[in-house]
Formats: C-alpha cells, structure tokens, sequence
C-alpha cells in the first residue's frame, strides 16, 4: 500500500466512526469549487444518506439536498441531526435506488453505498444517475474491488473490476481517483478486507 493509499483508508476510517463528512464528498467539493461552469452550491442527491453525516455538511454549505435511504430509521435519525439547519432545502425519499424520484443535480453523492444495489438494479440505477446529473456537475462514489485470493463475489455485495469501473465512467471525465483499503462488515457479519476506490468525476458539456 502506497502512502496516498493509506491516508487515504485512515481519513475514511475515521470519518465513519466521527460520524464526519467523507473524504470523498469533500474531495468533490473541493473539486466543484476549483471550477467556475456550475453555480454552487446547487442541488445535491445523497444516495444512502444513513445517519445524514454528509447531508450535514451539504446543507451546511448551503445545497438543497434529496437525500434516500431504504431504512426510515436512517432517515429518521438523518433529520434528526439536521434539524437545526434543514430549513426548506432537504427533501427525504425513504426508497431504494431503484425507487428513487430522480431529480436534476450538480452533485451526487453516494458514499459506501452503490456496492449495496442489487446487481439485477444496477445498471438501470447507474443510467438514472447519469442522467440526472447537469452538465458541469459531479459525482463521488466508492466501490469495492477484487483482493487477490478473495471470493470475485459476495452475496449481497457487488465487487467490480477496474475495467467494469473504467466502462460505466466511460461518459464523464473522471477528475480524482483513489484505491484504498478497508475492513467491512460482509453480509454474515464478519469482518471482511477490501479493496475500495473512490471516483469523482465529471459531465462534461
């Protein structure tokens, strides 16, 4: 593991467990706000916003934000932390990705989140993604890959390769990317090692 690599698994480490903005979302905004072709802040998605850690700091920044999450308990706990700077710019969608009233946006955002779609949902929640997103606007996801030795497959995880990533960001123009590693929780509760990366990139005009 690389230096970069490893800074980067401890910023997003520790995000988790302050319950802090990911790394991945303030690298995109970072990213947004280096550039003049969009009018921020603008309309974000949070796709599995949980406990609302980077809805947070989205309405904090000003965004209005669509925030989705297939547990009311997140949602729940998600407005909660919110209350205090919600204002009229948060919508909630208590859906599935393959649910989800889309909407325009300069920013989606979707934290740990996409390698938990249904495999049979993903490529119709990716084109939905895509076209939801504006010209000039971003996305930010993560998504786990292959360990040597490792199963190629979990249930109820995707794991993808970098030529399947390469293919579905093959219409943007990918502004930062970064492999790291990291220890999940798998579907039979046991802690598992991955490889994880996270992509920010853009629709260009």
């Amino acid at each position: 593991m690389t230096k970069q690599e490893q800074e980067w698994s401890e910023r997003s480490r520790a995000s988790v467990v302050a319950n802090e903005p990911s790394p991945g979302l303030l690298k995109a905004l970072e990213i947004l706000g280096s550039n003049n072709t969009v009018v921020i802040p603008g309309s974000a998605i949070d796709l599995g916003c949980g406990f609302g850690r980077d809805t947070r700091k989205l309405l904090t920044d000003g965004w209005r934000v669509l925030a989705v999450d297939i547990c009311e308990t997140s949602i729940l706990r998600m407005e909660e932390s919110c209350a205090d700077i919600r204002e009229d710019r948060l919508t909630t969608q208590l859906a599935s990705f393959a649910e989800t009233n889309w909407r325009l946006a300069t920013l989606i955002n979707a934290s740990l989140t996409l390698p938990y779609c249904p495999k049979d949902e993903f490529g119709y929640v990716w084109s939905q993604i895509l076209a939801a997103l504006i010209p000039g606007g971003v996305i930010v996801a993560d998504f786990f890959g292959h360990l040597p030795g490792a199963p190629m497959q979990e249930p109820m995880v995707m794991l993808f390769s970098e030529a399947e990533l390469e293919r579905f960001f093959s219409p943007l123009k990918v502004e930062f990317y970064q492999e790291w590693y990291g220890d999940f929780i798998n579907a039979s509760d046991e802690i598992v090692r991955r490889v994880a990366y996270t992509i920010v990139a853009r629709h260009t005009f």
